[in-house]
């Protein structure tokens, strides 16, 4: 009777209807991992499409049944990682849409909910401070603008602090180096320096202090790298 039923479920898996071909590879997967049969129920996890989330979360059930438990974790990881990603695009589009229609009280409180995101996914300050940026902006609110500019700016080094978090530990990354958050700085400190697009805090002292304070770090730091190339090339002439 048993076998009846699971040819009857894989016959579906050829059904028409996407629905019930995903429906099918998940009752077949969830089976077989109970038999302990892995090496089937990893055949009906290639049903699943690579672009399912669920895909990665049943290797990574497939991988505990197995005992591969580093395997599991990372599977587990890589799955928090790209939710993330995805949540966060989400709210971000909706926060625009809501600027859009003028509509900043509910804007405001859709970039709360992506700060407590990045709180929760351990994504670092600058990300908790960076969707509130457009806020701020949209508002033309001088004081806000300059609280957040100045977190962004303080903070780019914390772009990469998900690296470093426990809820990653698995999960492998490449380490980014330190020229790359040189250059958001300075790509930042560009964009922050328009006079066009941030006329409205034109004036404000403690913004323009800040300005001129990151910008005179940024050079003298590209000023000490380009020193000490100089030097290493002397060097090796001699």
């Amino acid at each position: 009777m048993m076998s009846k039923s699971i040819h009857g479920i894989e016959m579906a898996l050829n059904d028409e209807n996407e629905e019930i071909r995903h429906h099918a590879a998940d009752s077949l997967f969830g089976f077989y991992l109970r038999k302990k049969n892995y090496t089937m129920a990893e055949k009906y996890l290639s049903y699943f499409s690579d672009y399912d989330p669920m895909k990665k979360v049943y290797w990574g059930r497939l991988y505990k049944e197995q005992g591969k438990i580093e395997d599991a974790y990372e599977m587990f990881e890589n799955v928090l990682f790209s939710e993330y990603s995805t949540l966060n695009f989400a709210f971000s589009l909706m926060a625009g849409l809501a600027l859009e229609e003028d509509d900043t009280a509910y804007a405001r409180f859709l970039t709360e909910k992506m700060s407590t995101l990045s709180q929760i996914f351990d994504m670092g300050k600058y990300n908790e401070y960076a969707s509130m940026l457009d806020i701020v902006y949209a508002e033309k609110n001088i004081e806000g603008t300059y609280k957040v500019v100045e977190q962004l700016l303080e903070n780019v080094d914390s772009i990469g602090d998900f690296q470093k978090s426990k809820l990653y530990r698995h999960k492998k990354f490449r380490n980014a180096d330190g020229s790359y958050f040189q250059e958001i700085k300075e790509k930042l400190l560009e964009v922050f320096r328009d006079e066009d697009d941030f006329s409205f805090m034109k004036g404000y002292e403690p913004w323009e202090n800040l300005i001129y304070r990151f910008q005179f770090a940024t050079r003298t730091k590209k000023g000490n790298k380009e020193n000490n190339k100089s030097q290493s090339l002397g060097e090796n002439l001699l």
